[in-house]
């Protein structure tokens, strides 16, 4: 005869004690909304962008120059990015991760393309530039691909080791995983501008 476990079991004191787990008792903690998941990543990208677009126009910040925020302040939570990413959705549905995973990575994407395309379409050419803006699409959407990428797939495998029980090999995995795919981009990006965008003198 099968005996039923009793979630209920009275010890000598009188007391009622459970012996379910307390993941068991009440409802489970819900997935965390997917608007979150998406506004949390874009808002530690904006914050980056913000701070850095602050110490390229003002130069000075406080006790840091532009080159000391960037390495101290700036550079460590561009790194943090795939973890924050990673961290926020580690409760979502398996499958609805994939999904916000590239919808952050496209949105993220497109506003890098575009701000590099911004900075290196108009230069300031002495004599005429070498292609016209159009030229530089390219090298911009290459760039912005492995930016929004780097975040996407760092934040992934962010998500794969806490989930998995491995949370503190979730920070340098994310991170190594997030920077060297960015820097992929990167590297095909400036391989399309190695020969420069302005003309040189005869």
């Amino acid at each position: 005869m099968q005996v039923q476990h009793q979630p209920w079991v009275l010890p000598a004191g009188g007391r009622q004690v459970s012996t379910q787990a307390p993941e068991h008792r009440g409802q489970p903690p819900g997935p965390i909304p997917v608007t979150a998941a998406v506004v949390m990543p874009l808002a530690g990208i904006g914050l980056v962008y913000g701070l850095w677009w602050i110490s390229d126009r003002l130069v000075v910040v406080g006790p840091f120059d532009r080159a000391a925020l960037g390495w101290v302040v700036i550079a460590p939570l561009w790194l943090l990015l795939p973890v924050l990413s990673g961290f926020a959705w580690r409760n979502l549905d398996p499958r609805n991760a994939p999904a916000v995973a590239a919808g952050v990575g496209l949105s993220v994407m497109g506003v890098a393309a575009f701000l590099w395309w911004e900075a290196i379409a108009h230069p300031d050419c002495r004599y005429g530039t070498t292609q016209g803006p159009a030229a530089w699409a390219l090298s911009s959407l290459l760039l912005g691909l492995g930016i929004g990428a780097g975040v996407s797939v760092g934040g992934m495998t962010t998500r794969a080791f806490i989930r998995d029980g491995h949370p503190y090999w979730a920070l340098p995995v994310g991170s190594a995983v997030g920077l060297f795919v960015q820097f992929l981009g990167a590297a095909a990006a400036w391989n399309v501008l190695l020969f420069g965008q302005c003309n040189r003198p005869a």
